[in-house]
């Protein structure tokens, strides 16, 4: 397995295990808050978090789909600077 691919391979474990933190972080939250705008609310946030690690969980085992999820080119004008 060349550099890459390994990169690639961490990269992902870590960006699951990022959302598996997410979701247990709004999972708690709900059986912590009374107000019902708020369960609602972090029920939904805990639900997207259990999409986004579904998705990297399928990136990690076909590399075919990491192709479907985008072009693979950066687009004009993007920094990572403008997230951190």
């Amino acid at each position: 397995m060349d550099n890459f691919c390994m990169f690639f391979e961490e990269a992902l474990r870590v960006a699951i295990e990022a959302e598996r933190d997410a979701f247990f972080t709004y999972y708690n939250g709900i059986k912590k808050v009374d107000n019902k705008s708020a369960k609602v609310l972090l029920k939904d946030l805990a639900k997207d978090e259990l999409e986004h690690k579904y998705k990297l969980e399928l990136a990690l085992l076909d590399e075919d789909y990491v192709e479907e999820l985008g072009d693979g080119k950066i687009p004009e004008g993007f920094s990572i600077a403008e997230f951190l």
